[in-house]
């Protein structure tokens, strides 16, 4: 069972994933991802004895894992800002790494920004999610 604080994958529609890759061909900034570490030491929150935990990004990760084993392809309509007279539309990793090796290597020297926590104390991951309310209201 996973954790509390994770949702379940395969939530995400195509039109979303394709967004995903958008952003990342185009050099959109995405959202930070953030894992549970479980290589620093036992825990009680390591449910499945696994050396991470995703505990925000799944759908991302699980996108950009999909477009490399051509589960996701590039969207009707997709424009590569470098180059807009390219049309890449409909294609997939492979296709782009035969023949479009550059974008390729773009998106797969992609950095993503992730954030590791390291904590025995599940509160402490729910408080990344709860927005902080000013005290000087």
């Amino acid at each position: 069972m996973p954790p509390v604080y994770q949702r379940r994958g395969g939530l995400w529609p195509p039109k979303n994933k394709a967004f995903l890759i958008d952003s990342i061909l185009n050099d959109f900034d995405i959202p930070k991802l953030y894992i549970a570490d479980f290589t620093c030491g036992n825990t009680t929150l390591n449910h499945q004895s696994k050396a991470y935990a995703v505990i925000d990004g799944k759908q991302r990760f699980e996108t950009i894992f999909d477009f490399f084993e051509a589960r996701v392809v590039l969207d009707e309509g997709f424009v590569y800002s470098d180059d807009s007279s390219l049309s890449l539309e409909g294609l997939g990793y492979k296709d782009l790494e035969h023949n479009y090796p550059r974008i390729a290597s773009k998106f797969a020297n992609y950095n993503l920004s992730v954030l590791s926590v390291i904590t025995n104390e599940e509160a402490k991951i729910n408080d990344l999610f709860v927005p902080s309310i000013p005290t000087n209201l």
